[in-house]
């Protein structure tokens, strides 16, 4: 009986997590999020690209600009580039990429000026980052350490179908967000379990489920130490970022190649860096993120009846829309009400939206808005406009807090700061 009872728990355990990842598709295309290129476009839609909705927009820039305030703005040694994700065809003679395995570009004919030339699309912005090193040290006066940093489109070649559905983690074109960090030698193991530790706390603040973010083990190939950053999918643990220490051979061998000194300053000494690189897939966060946010809650509806409710909580930081002010009815001084509050929001950098038309049902909205990801709608009355006391209601709790007008802003603020 036990082992008939195990069976049983871990099917239906299967089949909740299949369903996950199937309401989760449907509530992205449903509010905006993310869709199939060929919904959009049935004419000119590729399989495995996809197309971003208003939503789905705000919540990749919300990421990026967590990501780029982590890795970049206040770090004392690392800095931003960007680059081309056309590379010359001459690319391909060095590639694959010093200390990196595989190729970093992919095949592609291109006309520019009536001449056919080849040209290669980015499969991964190593070797973009890596072009920056030399001039950036001789910037930094060869002191280290120091860091590359950059967020770019990258394309992958279609892969053999497994039977499983991934959604956007593995789309034609994706987005990496890479660092490339060069530290002295003696320091380099330091540098890399202090990115490996950061880079899963990172991670996990912005989960509900912290557990479901993890670490693999470092393991050793060849000269290269790695460790992945891994989330618990539908489908299974996949990885999402991998931090590497590829040691002094990148940097020696572009020096090599070159004929350039690439050495950089310990102290007075001058030694070859060691290359600690992290790479992490947008996709692949976003959609962690959606997973994790994605719940199903029961609720009693006006005639007593059991009926399910969907949430998607996303952390406060990556919301798309922070706020919507919902006067409860359309007339013009509510709605000049709405208009300041909106635009005191967005002096703050407050993404907000005002609705105007009030259906029968506040219900129907507190059910859209939940689903959306909304974490806050301030309800605005005739009583708003006689004492200045309004009401909003928190997406997580369902519970209403009556504030003054003049408190609202100023209470969300703080709920950013605090997150």
């Amino acid at each position: 009986m036990g082992k008939s009872k195990k069976k049983v728990n871990k099917q239906s355990t299967s089949m909740s997590s299949r369903d996950v990842l199937g309401r989760v598709i449907s509530l992205s295309s449903r509010h905006g999020y993310v869709y199939s290129s060929g919904q959009l476009r049935p004419t000119i839609g590729i399989k495995g690209c996809f197309d971003y909705g208003p939503l789905g927009v705000e919540l990749r820039r919300n990421l990026v600009n967590e990501w780029w305030s982590e890795m970049v703005s206040s770090q004392e040694h690392v800095v931003g580039v960007e680059n081309s994700v056309l590379h010359s065809s001459r690319a391909a003679q060095i590639s694959p990429s010093p200390g990196h395995s595989g190729t970093t570009s992919h095949h592609l004919n291109v006309r520019f000026n009536d001449d056919e030339e080849e040209a290669w699309l980015q499969s991964s912005l190593h070797d973009g980052l890596f072009s920056h090193y030399f001039n950036t040290l001789c910037l930094l006066n060869r002191r280290l350490p120091f860091g590359l940093a950059q967020v770019g489109p990258c394309f992958n070649r279609p892969s053999a179908s497994q039977g499983i559905d991934t959604f956007i983690f593995n789309g034609l074109q994706t987005s990496e967000m890479s660092m490339q960090f060069f530290s002295t030698p003696k320091t380099s193991n330091l540098w890399f379990n202090t990115w490996h530790r950061d880079r899963l706390s990172w991670w996990r603040k912005f989960a509900g489920i912290p557990s479901d973010f993890t670490a693999t083990d470092i393991t050793t190939s060849g000269h290269v130490q790695s460790t992945e950053i891994q989330y618990k999918f539908p489908w299974g643990v996949d990885t999402i970022e991998r931090i590497s220490n590829h040691g002094s051979v990148p940097v020696e061998q572009m020096q090599d190649l070159f004929k350039t000194d690439m050495q950089g300053k310990d102290g007075r000494k001058s030694v070859i860096p060691h290359t600690i690189e992290t790479s992490a897939s947008l996709e692949g966060g976003l959609l962690a993120y959606l997973v994790d946010g994605y719940q199903e809650k029961q609720r009693t509806d006006t005639r007593g009846q059991s009926v399910s409710r969907e949430i998607l909580r996303l952390h406060l930081r990556l919301a798309p829309l922070k706020v919507i002010i919902l006067p409860l009815r359309g007339t013009k001084e509510l709605r000049e009400l709405s208009d300041y509050l909106g635009k005191e929001f967005r002096k703050a950098s407050i993404n907000v939206r005002s609705i105007i038309e009030v259906s029968p049902s506040l219900e129907n909205y507190y059910t859209m808005f939940d689903e959306m990801g909304v974490p806050f709608t301030i309800l605005l009355n005739e009583n708003t406009l006689k004492s200045g006391i309004l009401r909003v209601r928190n997406r997580d709790t369902t519970l209403m807090q009556q504030l003054h007008i003049t408190e609202v802003r100023d209470m969300i603020l703080r709920h950013l700061e605090a997150d």
